[in-house]
């Protein structure tokens, strides 16, 4: 998407296709800079805006607003860091490309033109950062080191696979696809890597140029290191690892010291000597201090918060919203569906009776046409007048219709037909896409069809979820047929490949320590999940490649430090695998069902621990002996089939089952072959 793209917004009548985003703490004099370099692009002013997202400076609004002078779009996020700024400032912004940078950077004239015309050949666009000294020729010994070791976005991008923020362009719609950034990491490469693994190309360009002041002091120099390393620590530990292997590269980067000696004294960006060995000096300094902070951080899990914070850029320090305890709250509960619309309609009656003041119920079918207008039909007595499609305004993507109605409690009901089956997350997504410019919902409630909630559920999930500022709750998942426990949570068993239900088979009313199954857990079962608000933007959308299984396993293992909470009040009674054929029995389970779920743990652990991938071949693979045992020689087949599958990396739809027919046969019938 490069000028020609911005032409044909032009004659559409909306010329402003690119927005700029700024997150600004408490910097005022080099925001004032960024600002002056931005209204100096060579890009016609009509065609971008520039939004500044102010994270709640000590200097306060006005004295921000004063100092943009009308060159900007001023927004205030309270919730603290760059990343809430950053993914409040996208939400606000009206253009369809995406560039960031920071207010303490300089864009250079051509820099929006560049950078829009380089995503012609890729879907994000790192660009060359310059770093510049305050006075080139009486450098600090820090901004000397900085000079040579700053800012290598070129090797950052074609060998690390990432680019930092201080210039990036993407579109609205990758952006929307791989999620916003997530706190308590380290954002631009978490944000990047996710969007590779998704698929999307990462390009870098020396034609897209922004200067970057040099940092002057050894105090500003060490809290830059001490946020990125308790960042990538964050990183690490967000897939659940210890972190050994990180820690192990601090030894390299002790060891790097040498070669990095050789570096300084051949440099061309230095032309004295004295530069040279002060920028050795600081490089020894700086090392030694990342090594030491490396292992206390390991060690002691914590090392406390630097109070000096010369650096400017925005860090979990700035203050937490203060106003979200005041936000009304309104749910969105997301249900996907297969021909099951007898199912769906018991769910909706008893979403219908929660004590809950707002919540719109959203539902994809992807059982198609047929599919969609039997669920429509079954959902009409639900609903307190006309059930009836919806034609006004334009369909979420991969949406071919939609029916709105209301239920006889009021609340908003809207069903969705997917273009094709799109898989139990994918139909998911397509809820995620739906509902996200809505700025008033608060919590996105996944359910089964097969789930029943009580009244209070959703009440009692909701008050857990904000008292404890988790990113995603659990309820106590109760098996209808014998009101033993299903589950409170999961706990993946990375050697295995496969989830341990925390709670399995206790009566439904025995009492619990809430707090043990929290730190046991690490995954909320995608019959009942919770989840804020910030969950779903900063993790971004669950992976379609398992089509069935382990998606709400890899959506929490991908949520930073947000941590997982479990509601013992809130209880669900559900008949499982009642939708999907994955009954408890393994003798009734279906083809498909079993085939999916042998193949996702395997493609779980590709994903996330591809070094136990020689361990779990073996585990899981002996694991199938199983249905020999407990349900026969056809069901050892299909899990031995999917065992293979997921050994291969296959994804999607499994080619050798027929595709899941689109008419009133139900998947388990469609899986059963």
């Amino acid at each position: 998407m490069g000028e020609s793209a911005l032409a044909v917004a032009a004659s559409a009548g909306n010329p402003v296709r690119v927005s700029v985003i700024v997150p600004h703490y408490d910097d005022l004099d080099r925001l004032d800079a960024c600002l002056d370099c931005l209204t100096r692009q060579t890009l016609p002013r009509e065609h971008f805006e520039v939004v500044v997202c102010d994270n709640a400076s000590p200097c306060g609004v006005e004295a921000v607003r004063a100092r943009i002078r009308g060159r900007a779009r001023l927004i205030v996020e309270t919730e603290r860091g760059a990343a809430a700024a950053r993914n409040r400032a996208v939400r606000e912004a009206r253009g369809d490309i995406l560039a960031f940078t920071d207010s303490d950077c300089r864009p250079q004239p051509d820099w929006l033109r560049a950078g829009i015309g380089e995503l012609d050949a890729a879907d994000i666009v790192g660009g060359l950062v310059r770093v510049r000294a305050q006075d080139e020729a009486a450098m600090t010994p820090v901004e000397a080191f900085e000079a040579v070791f700053a800012f290598r976005n070129s090797k950052y991008v074609r060998r690390n696979g990432f680019s930092v923020t201080a210039s990036l362009f993407t579109t609205r719609r990758t952006f929307g696809r791989v999620g916003g950034f997530r706190r308590g990491l380290s954002e631009d490469v978490d944000w990047c890597r996710r969007a590779v693994l998704m698929g999307y190309r990462l390009a870098y360009s020396d034609r897209v140029v922004i200067e970057h002041p040099a940092r002057r002091t050894l105090s500003e120099l060490e809290a830059k290191w001490f946020r990125m390393i308790t960042e990538s620590y964050g990183l690490t530990r967000a897939g659940g690892r210890r972190g050994l292997l990180w820690l192990m590269r601090h030894w390299l980067v002790l060891l790097s010291i040498g070669p990095h000696l050789v570096v300084v004294a051949l440099t061309s960006k230095l032309s004295r000597w004295r530069d040279r060995l002060n920028a050795a000096r600081i490089l020894i300094h700086i090392r030694l201090y990342r090594f030491l902070l490396s292992h206390r951080l390991y060690f002691l899990g914590a090392v406390g918060e630097r109070t000096d914070r010369p650096d400017r850029t925005l860090t979990e320090s700035t203050p937490k919203r203060a106003a979200s305890a005041t936000i009304p709250p309104k749910a969105i509960v997301a249900v996907v569906g297969y021909n099951c619309a007898d199912i769906l309609a018991r769910l909706v009656a008893a979403c219908d009776r929660l004590d809950f003041p707002e919540l719109e119920i959203h539902i994809c079918e992807n059982g198609g046409a047929a599919a969609f207008s039997a669920l429509v039909e079954a959902l009409a007595p639900t609903c307190d007048g006309v059930l009836g499609r919806d034609e006004a305004g334009p369909l979420p993507a991969r949406v071919v219709g939609r029916a709105r109605g209301r239920t006889h409690g009021g609340r908003a009901l809207l069903v969705y037909e997917a273009s094709g089956n799109l898989g139990y997350s994918g139909g998911l997504n397509v809820v995620a896409d739906a509902v996200a410019d809505d700025p008033a919902w608060t919590a996105f409630w996944v359910l089964n069809p097969d789930a029943k909630p009580e009244p209070s559920a959703l009440a009692a999930l909701h008050s857990h979820l904000a008292a404890g500022s988790y990113g995603a709750v659990g309820a106590r998942l109760v098996f209808s047929a014998s009101n033993t426990v299903q589950q409170y949570g999961g706990r993946w068993r990375w050697w295995l490949g496969r989830g341990l239900n925390v709670g399995y088979g206790r009566p439904a009313d025995a009492a619990v320590d809430v707090g043990a199954v929290e730190r046991e857990i690490n995954y909320v079962s995608g019959a009942c999940l919770l989840a804020s608000r910030t969950f779903v933007e900063q993790v971004g959308p669950m992976d379609e490649r398992y089509f069935l299984f382990s998606e709400e396993v890899d959506w929490c293992l991908r949520r930073g430090t947000l941590p997982l909470g479990y509601c013992h009040e809130a209880v669900i009674h559900h008949d499982h695998g009642a939708t999907i054929g994955s009954s408890r029995d393994m003798s009734a389970r279906s083809a498909l069902s079993i085939y999916l779920l042998e193949r996702s743990g395997v493609l779980l652990t590709w994903k996330f621990r591809p070094a136990l991938m020689p361990l779990v071949a073996v585990t899981a693979g002996l694991y199938t002996l199983r249905y020999l045992r407990r349900g026969g020689w056809s069901q050892f087949r299909h899990a031995f089939a999917g065992w293979a599958a997921g050994l291969r990396r296959e994804t999607g739809f499994p080619k050798q089952f027929a595709r899941p027919p689109t008419s009133a046969q139900t998947l388990n019938e469609a899986a059963s072959a």
